[in-house]
């Protein structure tokens, strides 16, 4: 039997999208931000997106994403969420994989979820996923070709945030014991009607 070979066919970067997802729920926290489910979900594609561009067809993560009237959404992470976490895992990232998620926090991270909605939007897979039915599938190869057109800035702008991240190490360490707060109230809802309350208090693992 012939194992398939190449990026696409690795492991994936997280062991789940709730990993990545975590990932950027602490790191708002830690800065005192809210995240609603809509935006994190954005934050979980664009991140999906590029990182399957970078690293020539390697999943960021094991989950798919699939097109929703406001977004596209990774369905297990949703619901995930909504049920709620009182006890979080410890989030699973891949070494390559941080200043990846790291740059995007840092040029997405504050925008509204307007604004990131209108990027998503603009690439044309999640729309024509949705022109298909609410709850398509997104293709994975529509979207590496889709987001290899930006696939140089994007490894400047990762080498800029992984290369911030060390030289800022120290600090933020400092700062997120100064201001992290015992619980975060983060606003985690598919559909807008129900919050979650839970305490992102765990390190981030790098396996």
């Amino acid at each position: 039997m012939t194992v398939p070979t190449g990026a696409d066919h690795m492991p994936p970067a997280a062991r789940s999208g709730l990993d990545v997802a975590l990932w950027f729920l602490i790191r708002a926290s830690e800065e005192r931000q809210r995240v609603p489910m809509e935006k994190l979900q954005l934050l979980l594609y664009l991140a999906a997106a590029t990182f399957i561009a970078k690293h020539d067809g390697r999943h960021l993560l094991p989950g798919q994403f699939v097109a929703g009237a406001a977004g596209p959404y990774e369905p297990t992470v949703a619901l995930a969420l909504e049920c709620g976490l009182n006890n979080p895992p410890q989030p699973s990232i891949a070494p390559e994989a941080e200043p990846l998620l790291l740059a995007l926090w840092n040029q997405y991270g504050a925008m509204p979820t307007a604004a990131l909605a209108r990027i998503a939007g603009n690439d044309g897979v999640w729309q024509t996923a949705l022109q298909r039915g609410a709850g398509s599938p997104i293709d994975t190869a529509a979207l590496r070709q889709a987001y290899g057109a930006k696939r140089s800035g994007t490894a400047k702008a990762s080498a800029k945030g992984d290369k911030a991240e060390k030289a800022a190490a120290p600090a933020n360490k400092a700062k997120a014991a100064a201001t992290a707060r015992p619980e975060a109230d983060l606003r985690f809802t598919g559909d807008g009607r129900l919050v979650t309350r839970w305490a992102p208090r765990r390190r981030i693992e790098r396996h």
